[in-house]
């Protein structure tokens, strides 16, 4: 698709893609907390991420080839091993989601999921460093808005209720 050409996605399908990464957002936190119990068997965090990195690869170039498109999954292979900027933010997404492994057996469940959310402004922040990506004023908006949320979540909660009796 060209870059000028705009990709038209309905209404539905975005609430769609919204309640399914919800969904699997929680599943993954409650799973995860859930396989960190006492009486679980213990697995190594960097394994989980290689098998969940490879299986994502594996997946999106079988979309991709299903769609007739196998010529842009030999493209952006051969490109991505040509251009070691993109190596970089993988790096960076690796070792983010091993950290994410230790944060959920120390954070409630809560705390795990808004921080998580980190991910998002290191992508946008390695996009615009990194590959030079300009994001809308709206954009921006939404991100520091996550900004400013993931630093509440983390306020201690005796802080926390001091600045509401401030505001009141």
């Amino acid at each position: 698709m060209a870059s000028s050409q705009k990709l038209h996605v309905s209404s539905a399908a975005r609430y769609f893609a919204l309640c399914a990464l919800t969904l699997q957002n929680t599943a993954l936190t409650v799973s995860m907390k859930f396989s960190y119990r006492v009486t679980a068997r213990p697995y190594s965090g960097a394994m989980v991420v290689l098998v969940v990195e490879v299986l994502k690869f594996v997946i999106c170039c079988a979309i991709t080839s299903v769609q007739g498109q196998a010529q842009d999954v030999q493209r952006a292979l051969s490109e991505a091993i040509r251009v070691p900027k993109l190596a970089t933010p993988s790096i960076m997404y690796v070792a983010q989601n091993n950290l994410i492994l230790i944060s959920i057996k120390h954070l409630s469940q809560t705390a795990y999921v808004v921080a998580a959310q980190g991910k998002v402004i290191t992508s946008a922040l390695f996009s615009a460093l990194i590959l030079g990506h300009s994001f809308s004023i709206r954009k921006r908006v939404a991100l520091l808005v996550l900004m400013i949320g993931i630093i509440l979540v983390q306020l201690p909660a005796e802080l926390s209720v001091d600045l509401e009796h401030q505001t009141k």
